[in-house]
């Protein structure tokens, strides 16, 4: 487990791979929102219908999670190929410097060198 925190730590970010984690904790959000914070916010008798824009944010989420759940996968396994390639392509120290990296790489794995520790 460390070793594996140590790896993250002094590795290069990937930063797309941001993208679907914000696409889970949209969703994640909206279901709290919905579940916990809004009959908190807007306590509505037992029995007695859900406030519209919990409604609305359930129509959302059911409406569009299993579409957003296959963008997730597709977009982790794009990064997985895309990261996959980059170590086979540039497997070396010297290939993957810093300054080579900034200079050389996709757009989408570019860092700049104030990012690295």
């Amino acid at each position: 487990m460390a070793v594996m925190a140590f790896t993250w730590l002094y590795s290069k970010p990937v930063y797309p791979a941001l993208l679907p984690f914000a696409v889970y904790s949209t969703f994640h959000f909206l279901t709290y929102l919905r579940t916990n914070l809004i009959p908190t916010i807007m306590p509505s008798a037992p029995g007695a219908p859900q406030p519209a824009i919990a409604e609305t944010i359930a129509r959302f989420v059911k409406k569009n999670y299993d579409a957003s759940m296959h963008l997730v996968a597709n977009l982790e396994l794009f990064l997985w190929a895309l990261v996959f390639l980059w170590c086979l392509v540039c497997g070396t120290r010297e290939c993957c410097s810093s300054s080579t990296l900034s200079s050389s790489a996709p757009a989408m794995l570019r860092v700049s060198s104030s990012a690295t520790p």
